[in-house]
């Protein structure tokens, strides 16, 4: 969890970087070069930071994903997708197994009375 938080924040921080660096070009005047020239190697020394970190966290994307987003899906709604569709088959599962307990009460049941 550290290395996540870590990683979180170094986001958060180039994120903010880029953010400061595209303001600046957006106004550029020859009097913000000094400006620009910080923000970018801010945001060179962000994106070192970052490519260090990788080596630390194991991050697996299903090839099916990275489908639906090259064809410009929005990954939170597949991914609410298949939150719903996981919790809809757990509580058929849930339905089932309970259906099996109470099957297995009634032959214990049943059992019970054939011997008497």
């Amino acid at each position: 969890w550290a290395h996540q938080r870590e990683l979180y924040q170094q986001v958060r921080s180039t994120i903010e970087t880029l953010r400061n660096l595209i303001v600046t070009v957006e106004g550029y005047q020859t009097s913000s070069k000094d400006n620009y020239i910080d923000w970018l190697g801010q945001y060179a020394t962000n994106l070192r930071d970052l490519d260090s970190m990788s080596d630390h966290l194991v991050v697996e994307i299903p090839r099916e994903m990275i489908r639906l987003v090259d064809e410009g899906v929005n990954p939170f709604v597949v991914t609410q997708q298949i939150a719903n569709e996981t919790i809809t088959r757990e509580k058929a599962t849930l339905g089932k197994t309970l259906a099996l307990k109470k099957f297995r009460e009634e032959l214990k049941l049943a059992r019970q009375q054939s011997t008497e």
